[in-house]
C-alpha cells in the first residue's frame, strides 16, 4: 500500500474518533426517536456543547497520543496516568476548558493509581468492563500498526488495564486494536473481517461473549432489538461493527450509530476509529472535519504517531504543541474566574476584556505558527459557551437577605 494512503488512514482513525464523538454528543443519553434525526454537526446534548466540540472519548485519546509523542513512541503508563489526571483536574485537552464528563471506572482506576502507583489500576471484576477503554484506544494500534502485531495486541490490552481491568473490556481492546492495525496497514479487507473469527486476526483465548463478535452474523441482527448503543464494552463494539457491516461509507455508518441515541457519542467514536482506519480521512466530510475543535492538533498528533510507527523522527509540530499548551494555560486562568473567590467575574464586561486580551496575544502568534488560527477558533467556542453561562448568572435575580426591622 502506498505510504500516502497509509497516512490518510492514520488521519482518518484519529479524526474519525473525534468526529464520531462530536456528532454523537448532541444526542448522548437520548433514546432513539426522541430527537430530530442527526445529519451533521449540531449543538445541544447532555452537556450543551457547540457544534464540533467533543467529550471525554476524544480527550482521553489525545492524552494518550500526547504521552506517546512526548516519549518518542514509548508507552510510559505512569505518564499516561499523569495526563489523565491533568484532564480531570485542570481540563487538559478538553474542548471546553473543563472536565465535564468522566466514567466511573476511569475515575476509580485513576484514584487507585494516585494512591498506590500501580499502573494497571483498573478493577478486574466483570463490571469493570465498560466502554471507557475502547473509546480512547486509537493511538495504541496506530503506534503498532507498522510494527509487531502481537505486541500491539498486548499493548492494547495493557492500555485497558490502566482503568478497565474487566476481562470483557480488555478483550474488546485486543479485538478492536487488531482490526484497526490491520486496516491501517492494509492487510485486511472488510469482507475478510466479517468472514473469519478473531483467531484470523491473531486474537485468541477470548470469552464466548467477545469471540462471537466476529464473524458476528450481522446480517441477521436488527436495531431496535439485537443492537444497542450500550455502555458495556461488548455491546458497544458490536453496535459499531454492525453499523460498519451495513454501510458502505464513513458518513452513513456514523450517522446510523448516532441516530440510535443512548451512548451515541462513545459508540460513534468507536465506529469512527474503525471506519476511519478503513476508509481514510478523505471519506470523512470536510465540513465535519473543519468544524472539529482543535482539528490541527488532532491532525498533528496523527501525523507524529504515523512517523513514530514508521521509525521516523518528529519535531515539526513542536511549536504548535508548545503554543497550544501556553494558550490552554491562559484559557484556564480565565476559566477559573468562574469559580467562587475574590477574582470571580462579577460582570460580562470583565470577561469580555480578558477574552479580547487573550485573542490579541495569540493572534500575533499566527505568523510564527499559522495553524494557531484554527486553535484560536477552538478556544473561541469555549469562550462563547462560557459567556452564555456568565450572562445567565449575572442576569439572575439576586435574593435580598437581612434581619427584619423591629
Amino acid at each position: 500500500m502506498a505510504e500516502d494512503n497509509v497516512q490518510r488512514k492514520y488521519l482518518g482513525c484519529l479524526l474519525g474518533l473525534a468526529v464520531g464523538d462530536a456528532l454523537g454528543a448532541a444526542v448522548e443519553c437520548m433514546p432513539a426517536g426522541s430527537f430530530e434525526r442527526v445529519e451533521g454537526m449540531r449543538d445541544g446534548g447532555k452537556y450543551g456543547l457547540l457544534p464540533g466540540q467533543w467529550t471525554d472519548d476524544t480527550s482521553l485519546a489525545l492524552c494518550m497520543a500526547e504521552s506517546i509523542i512526548e516519549n518518542q513512541g514509548e508507552l510510559v503508563y505512569d505518564d499516561i496516568h499523569h495526563k489523565f489526571r491533568e484532564y480531570y483536574e485542570r481540563g487538559h485537552l478538553t474542548s471546553t476548558g473543563e472536565c465535564f464528563d468522566i466514567g466511573k471506572c476511569t475515575l476509580q482506576g485513576m484514584n487507585k493509581y494516585k494512591s498506590t502507583k500501580e499502573v494497571f489500576s483498573g478493577g478486574t471484576e466483570d463490571y469493570c468492563s465498560g466502554n471507557g477503554s475502547i473509546m480512547r484506544l486509537a493511538p495504541i494500534p496506530m503506534l503498532f500498526a507498522k510494527k509487531d502485531h502481537a505486541e500491539g495486541i498486548n499493548r492494547c490490552a495493557e492500555s485497558s488495564k490502566l482503568t478497565h481491568g474487566g476481562r470483557f473490556a480488555v478483550q474488546c481492546c485486543q479485538l478492536q486494536g487488531s482490526i484497526i492495525m490491520k486496516f491501517l496497514n492494509g492487510s485486511l479487507s472488510k469482507e475478510e473481517l466479517f468472514s473469519n473469527g478473531p483467531e484470523a486476526l491473531g486474537v485468541a483465548d477470548l470469552s464466548d461473549e467477545v469471540s462471537c463478535l466476529l464473524p458476528g452474523n450481522y446480517g441477521d441482527k436488527t436495531f431496535p432489538g439485537d443492537i444497542v448503543n450500550s455502555g458495556f464494552s461488548v455491546k458497544a463494539l458490536e453496535a459499531a461493527l454492525w453499523a460498519f457491516f451495513h454501510t458502505e461509507d464513513f458518513s452513513s455508518g456514523v450517522l446510523k450509530v448516532v441516530n440510535m441515541g443512548d451512548d451515541a457519542d462513545t459508540v460513534a467514536a468507536i465506529y469512527g476509529q474503525i471506519a476511519g482506519a478503513y476508509y481514510g480521512v478523505q471519506a470523512i466530510p470536510q465540513d465535519w472535519i473543519d468544524t472539529i475543535s482543535y482539528r490541527v492538533l488532532i491532525e498533528a498528533n496523527a501525523s507524529d504517531i504515523y512517523a513514530l510507527a514508521s521509525g521516523q523522527s518528529i519535531g515539526e509540530n513542536k511549536t504548535l504543541y508548545s503554543l497550544f499548551n501556553e494558550m490552554e494555560f491562559s484559557y484556564g486562568e480565565i476559566y477559573r474566574r468562574f469559580s467562587p473567590g475574590p477574582r470571580m467575574y462579577s460582570s460580562v464586561s470583565q470577561f469580555d476584556s480578558d477574552v479580547e486580551a487573550f485573542k490579541e496575544t495569540y493572534s500575533n502568534k499566527v505568523e510564527e505558527e499559522p495553524r494557531i488560527h484554527n486553535i484560536l477558533q477552538g478556544f473561541e467556542k469555549g469562550f462563547n459557551k462560557a459567556r452564555k453561562t456568565l450572562e445567565q448568572r449575572c442576569n439572575r435575580p439576586k435574593l435580598a437577605f437581612g434581619f427584619p426591622k423591629k
